[in-house]
């Protein structure tokens, strides 16, 4: 005969039942909660979008054509870099900052390898860009650390802005790393170089109000890790360059 087993629910009410305890408990009740609440956000955010949407045509139908516009653009733009693979590459990436020699070849001794990367003209110039955007990666790291520990300002705000900066060159150096390594389209390329560029432009800001400003120790220090960063980044720039050149146009390729 198949035995019958006992059990309690959450009122304390003996139920019977084929001897298991049904599946769930407080910890799947939280889980179903919250996809629940996320859920009711999603509709009444999208509820509010569309409703702002239908209001902006009606009383401003200019503007609201080119935010519909800039919308599909930037859809088109996350379809492709999630088909190219923008949301998987980060593991690989991961992986280079730990390993920037990934990329050397085998068949030469990766003395020589490093050092073909620490010139202009590199053999392998894919693992030069690796090997400096990883650098400035890492010196970004160094100097958030630095700066958090020789700060005056309270303890949280002072670790929030360090996170925060790490945060950002993290998300910086793997959108290089993801254009110029992952996709070789001469398009994404261009957009890449003048992102670079752009930033190179805000870290040698940077450096300038660091030397504007320069009255204390703490000054001193981030004066000198801006003048590094920058001229990391400005190498980072140098080898982009080079690769964007390096790939064909469409026209070349007809």
């Amino acid at each position: 005969m198949r035995k019958i087993g006992v059990w309690c629910n959450s009122k304390g009410i003996a139920m019977e039942g084929g001897g298991q305890k049904p599946s769930g408990g407080p910890l799947e009740s939280f889980r179903a909660s919250v996809d629940s609440a996320r859920e009711k956000i999603a509709t009444s955010t999208a509820k509010s979008i569309g409703g702002c949407k239908e209001s902006l045509k009606t009383h401003n139908p200019k503007l609201a054509l080119k935010l519909e516009e800039t919308e599909n653009a930037v859809k088109k733009v996350s379809s492709e870099f999630d088909e190219l693979g923008f949301w998987t590459n980060y593991k690989n990436y991961n992986v280079e900052l730990f390993r920037p020699f990934k990329r050397a070849d085998a068949s030469k001794p990766l003395l020589s390898e490093i050092k073909g990367s620490l010139s202009l003209k590199p053999e392998n110039p894919k693992m030069a860009f690796v090997l400096w955007n990883v650098l400035a990666f890492w010196l970004g790291v160094i100097g958030a650390v630095l700066m958090f520990l020789v700060s005056d300002a309270l303890v949280l705000a002072s670790l929030a802005y360090a996170a925060s900066r790490m945060f950002v060159g993290y998300c910086f150096a793997y959108l290089f790393y993801f254009i110029f390594i992952c996709t070789d389209k001469k398009k994404w390329m261009l957009f890449g170089f003048v992102a670079i560029l752009l930033y190179v432009l805000l870290t040698v800001y940077g450096a300038y109000n660091s030397a504007a400003h320069i009255t204390e120790g703490d000054a001193v220090l981030e004066l000198v890790l801006n003048i590094l960063y920058s001229a990391f980044n400005i190498i980072v720039c140098y080898h982009a360059y080079h690769l964007y050149k390096g790939v064909p146009s469409q026209a070349e390729m007809l």
